[in-house]
């Protein structure tokens, strides 16, 4: 799992926190190479340059959160910003429900590889009590029993 992706945050000069897919930075690595060797496709390269820049910035700049909580959704590890956007110092310990708005779609009693996947759109109680549209998508995590929830904010406040 250590060449697919690194669950450490990285620090950018915004001072957010993402995590960077390994997979993904190799993808812009290659592109670069097979530019620089056809030197007969300039506007080709620029414009393909322009569009790996503009997929790079979108990536670093998505609001995404990734929490880790075993079986019943009680949170093992929260990256940084998402604890700054939910509005805690600390939830370790603390169950994934209690940030999700009554108003939002049910979050699962008891998570399983059934919930691997796409789990959908869930409306997350912000810091400010604002509603925080999230889609969320559920991995495995390093531990048995343990998932991944990669979380995309679409809205903040």
């Amino acid at each position: 799992m250590r060449d697919r992706v690194n669950l450490h945050p990285v620090s950018l000069s915004k001072g957010r926190h993402h995590t960077v897919h390994f997979p993904l930075q190799r993808m812009f690595v290659l592109l670069e190479f097979i530019m620089s060797k056809f030197p007969q496709f300039d506007t080709a390269k620029i414009m393909i340059a322009a569009s790996v820049r503009h997929c790079r910035l979108t990536l670093e700049e998505l609001p995404v959160g990734q929490i880790v909580v075993d079986e019943f959704g009680l949170i093992r590890s929260i990256d940084q910003s998402t604890m700054i956007v939910l509005g805690v110092e600390t939830a370790h310990g603390a169950g994934l429900k209690q940030f999700i708005s009554q108003q939002s779609k049910q979050f699962p009693e008891q998570l399983s590889p059934a919930n691997f996947g796409d789990m959908g759109e869930f409306q997350f109680l912000g810091w400010d009590n604002t509603l925080l549209s999230a889609h969320i998508v559920c991995v495995p995590a390093h531990h048995p029993q343990t998932f991944l929830l990669s979380i995309v904010f679409s809205s903040r406040g």
